[in-house]
């Protein structure tokens, strides 16, 4: 019986360590083409940008950043670092962009 519970241990800790290593190495889907950022107002790029902060699990500091993503993922991090680099590239052109329009906050 001893050597069951060690092999159950076992295939406990290689689960655990799988499911660790593949959550960090999934992607993040962006629903927006950037493309389309030029066409959008500035709301909507604000909505974009907290959407994508939240989806990557960065902490939103607005109350209603807060209030419109209360429901996403607990946030792990307030630095964007934890971001992968396409979705901080993903980030600063849409940045640009809202920025060129002239959008307060950007």
């Amino acid at each position: 019986m001893q050597g069951l519970a060690m092999n159950i241990f076992r295939i406990f800790w290689v689960c655990v360590l799988i499911a660790g290593l593949t959550q960090g190495l999934t992607a993040q889907v962006f629903k927006t083409d950037p493309a389309r950022f030029g066409a959008m107002t500035c709301q909507q790029l604000w909505y974009v940008e907290q959407q994508t902060l939240a989806e990557g699990r960065v902490c939103l500091t607005s109350e209603r950043a807060k209030r419109a993503f209360s429901r996403a993922q607990r946030c792990i991090s307030s630095s964007e670092s934890v971001l992968t680099k396409e979705t901080r590239a993903y980030l600063d052109q849409l940045r640009n962009v809202a920025r060129s329009k002239g959008c307060a906050g950007f």
